[in-house]
């Protein structure tokens, strides 16, 4: 006979305790119940279960139902009628009243029974491989694969899994197929407006042709300064290189052995790669020329900081430095975009930079000598580019395209520049001024939007910066240790259909207060190494470089020291989703004005020390315990608690590869306010004692009035006259829990709001200052398998998304790992099987977090 005992986990342990006890060899003797040799367990079949929640080795119900009983000897007769007290337990009797003794049966009956019992033996056996299809689908619904933790993480809970790049190598043959087809259209494009299909204005801004719309062609730019101590990167270098540098919070970061794709419009989309900034760590696919834009926006991510500048004084180090300043880079012309993007993502590249953007806004062209302002859109008063959504493209750089393509490629975050058209136009009413008719200049006096974007300097973000799936990065002033500034030109939300962009800012516009040797650099595309830095104007004449082209790649490169300090704690782990990178930044940023998102700085200034401490704080509590990935299937919230400590605050940001949109065709529709939000998530954080739901944040994007007060409003997040804050438009959501002075227990809750495409969404969430509460035990049952008599089924509720590993004991002092007993845990329930040793007296099994 075997004995189950199923115990409740304690207060001070992470997880379940399950001991199985076996008659067949006793440490200690049994009584004999005068029947000859027979023992109690002779009478009592194969299993008995009981439940021992505090660990004594008695039954909780039985002991509760006999509270009198006090003597907990197991080998003592209480009663003196033979059977000892612990079998009075077993029998389910009174210890306390004598109970008559088993009997010893005849011959005849023994050999009845024997009978009986074979004849059972093979009825349940048949029984069990009839029920045992059922039974196994039912263990699948919520059976979590069990895998070698201290090993690569198995194919099937990789985001690069054989399925994904399947997913991702069919994109790319797609694209492939299509590639010459789409060159030629676009050739036809070029020549139906007169333009090159790569191009340089007058201002020498590059722009690269991508497809065509009915008002007319779309053309991506370059986004024409940075400081890797604004976003607190190089705290996160080998100590040394600057006097300002804080060394407690070195991680001895370079960005070595990451590499990071960059994509550059124009007719020179090309990185330098021979420059010495690169020391031979650039490459460039195809045959590109090289331009002053993509090396600079190169050095932003990897300059190695070769040359010493000075900053108003003594020579202070290699200033030029960029933030993965060991790390390699790959540049990318836009031609041929789908075919090169999906290739980078396919070959492991985590993060690509695109400084670039859907031209938008006034500009100016010279006729005759004359510079006149030119409106490019005649149907329209505003541009209808300011805030779009973009509808696919030829050339597969439009928001949908993107969003589809992270999507498919999962593991590939895009950083995208806001756009620098805000404050930028004549300002003035204007009684000649030239558009665009049948392809002439023609002098019109018609009444435009004077200024790029709404009052206040809202709504000009540029696509694919709109695109629901990419990092978003706007620009700021170089801090010089003074609060953030907005750059004039930083392209801001809201979009069209009131979500926040951009997500996150960094510097992208040199501070004067800093001198002539501040942090914009060009590294310049000629023959020469040249650098500017603030005294030589470059090769075209200009004497500065700045724009969200380079807050951009200050984000980027930061990725990039994640990236490496990821790799360092988990060497051997799958990549993580470029949902969960995303949500990473954002929970991590450093607030900037009223606490929550504004759509100007949206969630804030992007912090290289804070990303890399959510991934230590991941490591050290347990994998997937603050940094989660999971799955969210319709009509099935997810929930689960977490602990807060006293006087610690707490942050839960949910971010998720949205479906792409379904916007109106690019370039005719102006503010259309049609949500582009396909699957609805809502996260809420409920305080268990006090039953107060705490709501994510939300802004008003006022899109019917567009008002600067209502649009420049702080955030909000608790009920105001009954009203529940809910965003129904962003695809991140951020819950911010203000520190008290109590412990608390709260339940994070993750809700699909409507019909999910598809019936699931994959979402990503990140934590700080809480952290998951234990596990709970939900069932103990042996799964009834005909093939293996000792599998038992452990089933749990669980924090989703963590990894766990199962551990075993004998005497519940020393513990240790299953083999190849680690899971991760992807829903509400997780159920693993675990193996019972019919030679084994005790037997104990609870969890750990992390591998």
């Amino acid at each position: 006979m075997r004995i189950t005992q199923y115990m409740k986990p304690s207060a001070t342990l992470l997880s379940i305790m399950l001991t199985t006890a076996s008659y067949g060899q006793p440490k200690d003797p049994e009584p004999a119940a005068n029947t000859g040799n027979l023992t109690v367990k002779d009478f009592l079949g194969d299993e008995r279960v009981i439940f021992d929640g505090d660990g004594d080795g008695w039954d909780d119900l039985w002991s509760a139902m006999y509270p009198e009983f006090k003597d907990r000897s197991k080998t003592a007769d209480a009663d003196g009628d033979g059977v000892s007290n612990y079998d009075e337990m077993i029998l389910w009797r009174d210890p306390l009243v004598k109970g008559p003794l088993p009997s010893k049966p005849t011959a005849e009956e023994t050999a009845e029974n024997a009978r009986l019992a074979k004849i059972a033996q093979v009825e349940a056996k048949a029984r069990k491989e009839r029920e045992w299809p059922a039974r196994k689908a039912a263990l699948a619904l919520t059976l979590r694969p069990l895998f070698e933790g201290k090993e690569a993480d198995p194919d099937n809970i990789r985001n690069d899994s054989a399925a994904q790049k399947q997913a991702a190598l069919q994109r790319l043959a797609e694209a492939k197929a299509r590639s010459a087809e789409n060159k030629t259209t676009l050739e036809r494009i070029a020549a139906k407006y007169g333009i090159e299909r790569e191009g340089t204005d007058k201002n020498q801004k590059g722009w690269t042709l991508v497809g065509d719309s009915p008002a007319g062609p779309i053309l991506m730019t370059t986004q024409d300064a940075r400081s890797s101590d604004s976003i607190n990167a190089d705290d996160l270098w080998p100590i040394g290189l600057y006097p300002w540098q804080m060394p407690a919070l070195t991680r001895n970061l370079t960005g070595a052995g990451v590499t990071t794709a960059i994509f550059e419009a124009g007719v020179a989309p090309g990185i330098l790669t021979t420059h010495q900034e690169f020391d031979g760590r650039a490459t460039q696919v195809g045959v590109a020329t090289a331009g002053n834009h993509a090396t600079a926006v190169a050095d932003a991510i990897a300059g190695g900081g070769v040359v010493d500048v000075t900053r108003g004084g003594p020579t202070l180090g290699r200033l030029l430095r960029g933030v993965a300043y060991q790390s390699l880079i790959r540049g990318n012309p836009l031609d041929n975009f789908q075919v090169n993007s999906t290739t980078s993502a396919v070959g492991g590249q985590r993060f690509s930079n695109h400084s670039y953007g859907a031209s938008g806004g006034w500009e100016t062209v010279t006729l005759g000598g004359v510079t006149y302002w030119f409106w490019p859109f005649n149907d329209f008063a505003e541009d209808p580019r300011l805030g779009m959504y973009s509808s696919a493209s030829l050339a597969g750089i439009s928001s949908v395209d993107l969003d589809s393509f992270v999507r498919t490629n999962l593991t590939q975050l895009p950083v995208f520049a806001s756009g620098n058209p805000n404050n930028y136009g004549p300002n003035i009413p204007l009684t000649s001024y030239v558009t665009a008719i049948g392809g002439f200049y023609t002098v019109s006096s018609t009444i435009r939007d004077w200024f790029n974007g709404d009052d206040g300097g809202y709504d000009t973000v540029i696509s694919p910066a709109t695109a629901k799936n990419v990092l978003s990065v706007g620009s700021i002033i170089d801090l010089n240790g003074a609060a953030a500034i907005i750059s004039t030109f930083s392209g801001t939300g809201p979009t069209d259909d009131g979500r926040i962009k951009p997500d996150l800012v960094a510097v992208g516009q040199r501070n004067t207060a800093l001198g002539l040797g501040s942090s914009l650099f060009l590294a310049n595309a000629g023959g020469i190494a040249s650098y500017y830095n603030g005294i030589t104007p470059d090769s075209e004449g200009n004497t500065s470089y700045q724009g969200t082209s380079f807050a951009a790649p200050q984000v980027t490169g930061a990725l990039a020291l994640a990236q490496q300090r990821r790799t360092q704690l988990y060497p051997l782990a799958g990549p993580l989703r470029a949902s969960t990178w995303r949500a990473l930044a954002i929970n991590s940023a450093a607030e900037i004005g009223a606490p929550g998102p504004d759509f100007k700085y949206g969630w804030g200034r992007y912090d290289a020390v804070a990303v890399n401490e959510g991934l230590e704080a991941d490591a050290r509590i347990g994998r997937g315990s603050m940094i989660k990935e999971f799955d969210v299937i319709q009509g099935q919230p997810i929930e689960f608690l977490v602990t807060l400590a006293a006087a610690t605050p707490a942050i839960f940001t949910l971010a998720w590869d949205d479906p792409a949109g379904t916007p109106a065709p690019s370039n005719t529709v102006v503010d259309s306010p049609t949500k582009m939000l396909v699957n609805d998530l809502d996260i809420t954080v409920i305080e268990q004692d006090s039953a107060i739901t705490r709501y994510p944040w939300i802004l008003n994007p006022d899109l019917a009035g567009r008002s600067a007060a209502l649009r420049g409003a702080p955030a909000v997040n608790t009920v105001i006259a009954g009203v529940i804050p809910r965003d129904d438009r962003n695809n991140v959501e951020r819950v911010n829990i203000v520190a008290t002075a109590q412990v608390r227990t709260l339940r994070v809750r993750v809700a699909p709001m409507g019909n999910l495409q598809g019936g699931v969404q994959r979402v990503s969430l990140v934590l700080s200052g809480a952290r998951p509460a234990p596990p709970t035990n939900i069932s103990l049952i042996s799964t009834q398998n005909p093939n293996n008599a000792d599998e038992m089924a452990l089933t749990l509720a669980t924090d989703s998304g963590g990894f766990f590993t199962v551990t075993s004991s004998i005497d519940l002092i020393t513990w240790a790992d299953i083999p190849n007993s680690s899971f991760q845990a992807t829903g509400v329930l997780s159920t693993v099987l675990v193996n019972k040793n019919p030679q084994q007296e005790k037997l104990f099994w609870r969890l750990r977090s992390g591998q």
